[in-house]
């Protein structure tokens, strides 16, 4: 149940953004437009901190109700709260991922899944073994942080930064 409240929270701040970079991403790269890329970059940075602080106040503000809900009980309530890294870092993920979407990296993008899943598998086994139910909130973060940071070795190690940057009245 955590980590379908996890995925319904990044569905809800994710917003269709990340199908919108892939294609505004490919277009750009298309007609070698680094200007347009770079700008992309920035807002989508700036669009994800205020949807993913949006989602966040919303979680810290309506813990309670979100713990009775998806997990059948207030006392999970704090549960919420430290999930709100894991969503964050999840969205965090994904613009990761999507960017290496737009730059046309499927070989790099299945090379980047195979590692996540194999490094955040063994994290929940280990996690679960070592600590039982009182691991599962810690591996639902690692595992996010794992996530996150195999997307962001990929990207950093696929794509080179371009050297323009954007003004703000682009962004």
């Amino acid at each position: 149940l955590l980590q379908n409240l996890i995925s319904l929270c990044e569905m809800v701040a994710n917003m269709g953004i990340g199908v919108a970079v892939v294609r505004s991403g490919a277009i750009a790269l298309a007609n070698q437009n680094y200007a347009q890329l770079a700008s992309l970059r920035k807002a989508t940075v700036i669009l994800y901190c205020i949807l993913g602080g949006s989602t966040a106040t919303l979680l810290m503000l309506f813990r309670n109700e979100v713990s009775y809900w998806m997990l059948g009980g207030t006392e999970h309530s704090s549960s919420v709260l430290f999930l709100i890294a894991a969503v964050l870092l999840r969205l965090a993920s994904n613009l990761q991922n999507s960017f290496l979407n737009a730059y046309h990296q499927v070989g790099v993008m299945a090379k980047a899944g195979i590692l996540d899943s194999i490094f955040v598998s063994l994290t929940y086994i280990m996690a679960v073994w070592l600590f039982g139910f009182d691991g599962v909130v810690p591996m639902m973060i690692a595992g996010a942080a794992i996530s996150w940071m195999v997307s962001r070795f990929f990207l950093s190690r696929e794509i080179t930064s371009n050297l323009v940057s954007p003004s703000s009245r682009n962004v």
